[in-house]
């Protein structure tokens, strides 16, 4: 990317402290703020899938994994519980309350040695940041660009990111992060060249500096010479036409050197997400992760919902194969209808097939509404975690 540069500092306020007389009216006003804030990332997704239907981004499957994964963080006790316990048993105003229950659960995934959930921080915060925004009833305004830039800013949420006016942000490098931070991974399915974790010493850039940024090799140029920028402009020419090249190869065979077929096929979660799938050369799906149908709700699906959405994406695939994976709840995935336990080593404990192998009527559900739709269409089955 090449073009001037763009700092962006959101900044929250400080937090109230005062104590409260009514919490039954206190939390409900956290409770509302956070049904806008689920809203509001519904929203995003359905935002983000739709464009990276439009460009056949190859990270969607990553990027509906960010907001559903926020999506669960609004409705985790391990947020609530405390926040509910500060409001109505030590009469703290929500907004404190919230941010207190953020902070330490934020801090106990900082504070573990696994590198997956030391991640699971930032989404923590982010989540956080976003009800306060609406119980605070705050505007943070989102960067506006005159001409096409280059945007830089500490960190970016999920949510500013998918916010961005697509055109108008040439590339995006953040003081913060690193190369699977979502803020590189929701860039990558948009398409904007981004540089992550470069250090405080970006932000002390001026607006309107002129850089050449590569987010290949994670290279920047501050006000580069000519010769900079002409390289730069052929290279970027360059990847457009290879971009275009494989879009235009994408439904053809692939096929080795030597005759050697490879199957091709994608991880989806929804029959939303089989079009791109299809436009960029799929020849069926590898794994449709159904848990997204049980998740976010408070009673489990039907036979019924469950023989629509599978047939769904059948009928879309247009009789290309799918393997359909049953449940796989537990771990980070928690379903409040089943009063799962919290366990110390929840990712290789009480889940997946485990889980349905305990709940016969939840399984035999899914099994009778997957059998329905095999009758019609070439689906296969994958029993997760065995």
């Amino acid at each position: 990317a090449i073009g001037p540069v763009q700092v962006f500092r959101p900044v929250l306020p400080p937090i109230p402290t005062h104590l409260i007389t009514q919490p039954a009216e206190e939390w409900a006003a956290l409770e509302e703020a956070i049904g806008k804030a689920r809203a509001e990332i519904e929203s995003d997704l359905a935002m983000m899938k739709a464009r990276e239907a439009a460009e056949k981004s190859p990270a969607a499957d990553q990027t509906a994994d960010i907001f559903e994964a926020h999506l669960l963080f609004l409705g985790d006790e391990l947020l609530l519980a405390p926040a509910r316990s500060a409001i109505f048993d030590h009469k703290l105003n929500p907004a404190a309350a919230w941010h207190q229950a953020v902070e330490q659960v934020a801090q106990q995934y900082r504070d573990t040695e696994d590198a997956y959930l030391k991640v699971r921080a930032k989404d923590v915060e982010d989540v956080g940041r976003q009800v306060l925004v609406h119980l605070l009833k705050l505007e943070i305004s989102m960067p506006h660009f005159e001409q096409p830039g280059i945007l830089i800013a500490h960190d970016l949420t999920p949510a500013e990111t998918a916010r961005l006016e697509k055109g108008m942000v040439l590339g995006i490098c953040t003081a913060a992060g690193g190369v699977t931070s979502h803020t590189a991974i929701l860039a990558r399915s948009m398409g904007i060249p981004a540089i992550t974790g470069m250090g405080a010493g970006i932000l002390e850039l001026a607006n309107g500096t002129k850089m050449v940024m590569d987010g290949g090799s994670g290279s920047v140029w501050v006000n580069p010479s000519e010769e900079i920028v002409d390289e730069y402009t052929q290279r970027a020419r360059a990847a457009q036409a290879r971009h275009a090249k494989a879009l235009a190869e994408s439904q053809s065979a692939a096929v080795t050197r030597d005759g050697h077929p490879v199957e091709i096929v994608a991880n989806i979660g929804s029959a939303a997400e089989v079009p791109n799938a299809v436009a960029s050369g799929a020849e069926g799906v590898g794994l449709f992760r159904t848990e997204f149908l049980f998740l976010d709700r408070q009673t489990a699906p039907t036979e019924d919902e469950q023989y629509d959405a599978y047939r769904a994406v059948t009928v879309a695939l247009a009789g290309r194969p799918v393997i359909i994976r049953t449940l796989d709840a537990g771990g980070d995935k928690f379903l409040p209808y089943l009063n799962m336990k919290e366990e110390a080593n929840p990712f290789l404990g009480f889940r997946a097939i485990r889980l349905c192998l305990a709940q016969p009527d939840l399984f035999k559900t899914q099994l009778r509404a997957i059998a329905r739709v095999a009758a019609e269409f070439p689906v296969r089955v994958m029993f997760p975690m065995v």
